[in-house]
């Protein structure tokens, strides 16, 4: 069993997604960073997703941007969850992404028709 040590104590390697826990004995392969790696989106993912669908790259909160930040999370988890079906606390954040997208949706329809449309072929959602 591993001691109980600050995390900063126990992870090796280059970065701490690539780490393992390191005991006397033998080494234990740390699988909860290796999750981190594929769950969220990286800096590199969201500000190409800003630069395709924002006219100015600094205007990260506009509704645009929050709906095609949210599919794009979205697809991640679906995949997350075909793979990890029994996941109940995924599935109840992908609901609650899914609500909140189709929320900004309404609001953006019926705001500006012509950006709504424009946005859903972008983001290449089917409606």
């Amino acid at each position: 069993m591993v001691e109980q040590l600050p995390l900063k104590q126990l992870v090796t390697g280059s970065s701490p997604v690539e780490g393992t826990l390191q005991n006397n004995k033998n080494k234990v392969y740390y699988k909860y960073y290796k999750k981190l790696k594929n769950m969220a989106l990286t800096t590199k993912e969201k500000t190409k997703i800003i630069k395709g669908v924002s006219e100015n790259e600094k205007n990260t909160g506009s509704i645009d941007v929050q709906i095609a930040l949210l599919s794009k999370e979205i697809d991640k988890l679906v995949l997350h969850l075909k793979k990890h079906p029994q996941d109940v606390h995924s599935k109840r954040g992908l609901l609650r992404m899914v609500i909140k997208r189709k929320k900004l949706l309404a609001y953006l329809k019926k705001d500006s028709e012509a950006k709504y449309t424009e946005l859903i072929k972008k983001i290449g959602l089917k409606k």
